[in-house]
């Protein structure tokens, strides 16, 4: 015991102005308050460098020496990166939501069904955004608050995939597209199956290969129409970028080989790669993301999820037509249409003339909630519409 102890005191006495530095950087620390996950791992990792060293009688190692400076300098970056971002005014948001959402072992996550008016408001520096009520029926599909919906009997179907834009997020049901084009077409009965986050690779498992929520029996007509509405940010939720991981971590990596389909959990690596972003105030000064490669490869990926869902409907409901509706501004990287089967019929909906210039006219809050407003809605489903009645 003696000799261990006078091997710990020589230690420190040869390294003395490492452990004066690591005393300085821990009362750094612990004195700010704002300490963050990823700081307080990389000074664990830090002193249990140290401590290694000492208790296990190292010599001088250059090894742990590039680490531990290493560790030393991205801390450093870490606290001036997270002081800078301290400065930087950013708005309160605050959402406040009844329970509408359930854990679900093949999309990750779904609605609940039978919800009778859960409420959702949204407030941004207390200043209410919206406030709505959602419910659903026994499929989990979104219909009128505080009504049943009357399916009348009417000609064609037209089932509604996509996501927070078909669902009608911070809106009432009647502002929803599913909604309005159920109002302006008297022969189409529109079922919403959107939902806020989901993405294609959900959509096509609410099919018979999945979840089996869209079939003869939840579908009362016998053809219609089956209508996705594309966003940009679903191609990064079909890859799984650093910002759709910290609420879809649990939803299925979806790939098509061979002609069949394909669920895998999320890799580990992206996951760990996603937290480690979430987590660095550098990285987030720097405004570093991990998001989907713009490559062939990918891109077809992405079709090939697409016309399998347009596979799949047409197996329950063959004399269909599968659409898709590019949302008004949501154009910005449409290179996967190429690699659609051409049965598809794709409609580009162009943006409104003052749209650019006038988007507060559109969207629910122009800088801090882009969802659209209803007259957006009614732009889109109009043009939809416009395409649906030459088919």
């Amino acid at each position: 015991m003696k000799f261990y102890l006078n091997a710990v005191l020589n230690y420190i006495k040869k390294k003395w102005l490492t452990l004066l530095s690591l005393l300085v950087i821990t009362l750094i620390f612990f004195i700010n308050k704002s300490i963050d996950q990823l700081s307080f791992k990389l000074f664990t990792f830090l002193l249990l460098t140290v401590l290694f060293q000492i208790f296990f009688f190292r010599k001088s190692s250059y090894t742990l020496y590039l680490i531990r400076s290493l560790v030393i300098i991205l801390m450093l970056f870490e606290l001036v990166c997270g002081k800078l971002l301290s400065l930087k005014i950013e708005p309160t948001i605050k959402l406040v939501a009844d329970t509408h959402i359930i854990t679900d072992s093949i999309l990750g996550y779904r609605l609940m069904p039978n919800i009778d008016s859960a409420k959702s408001e949204k407030f941004i520096n207390e200043k209410p955004i919206y406030s709505v009520y959602y419910s659903t029926d026994v499929y989990g599909r979104r219909i009128p608050e505080n009504l049943k919906p009357s399916l009348t009997r009417r000609d064609k179907h037209l089932i509604l995939l996509g996501c927070s834009f078909t669902f009608g997020e911070g809106l009432k049901y009647e502002s929803s597209i599913p909604a309005i084009l159920n109002r302006e077409d008297s022969t189409l009965n529109t079922y919403n199956y959107g939902l806020s986050g989901f993405g294609p690779h959900q959509n096509l498992l609410l099919f018979g290969q999945g979840l089996n929520l869209i079939n003869r029996k939840s579908i009362k007509e016998e053809s219609g129409f089956l209508l996705y509405t594309f966003i940009i940010a679903h191609l990064d939720r079909v890859y799984g970028s650093s910002d759709y991981l910290k609420f879809g971590a649990l939803t299925p990596d979806v790939f098509i080989e061979d002609g069949k389909l394909i669920t895998k959990r999320r890799s580990k690596i992206q996951l760990l790669l996603s937290e480690v972003i979430w987590m660095s105030n550098t990285l987030k000064y720097f405004n570093v993301k991990l998001n989907y490669p713009q490559n062939e490869e990918f891109y077809k990926r992405f079709a090939a999820i697409i016309n399998m869902t347009s596979k799949d409907y047409h197996k329950v409901f063959p004399n269909s037509k599968f659409l898709i509706g590019i949302y008004p501004g949501q154009n910005k990287d449409l290179k996967w249409l190429k690699y659609l089967e051409k049965e598809i019929i794709v409609i580009e909906v162009p943006a409104p003339i003052d749209y650019a210039s006038k988007k507060y006219k559109y969207v629910l809050h122009e800088n801090h909630d882009r969802h659209p407003n209803q007259v957006l809605n009614e732009y889109y489903a109009n043009f939809v519409l416009n395409i649906l009645n030459k088919n």
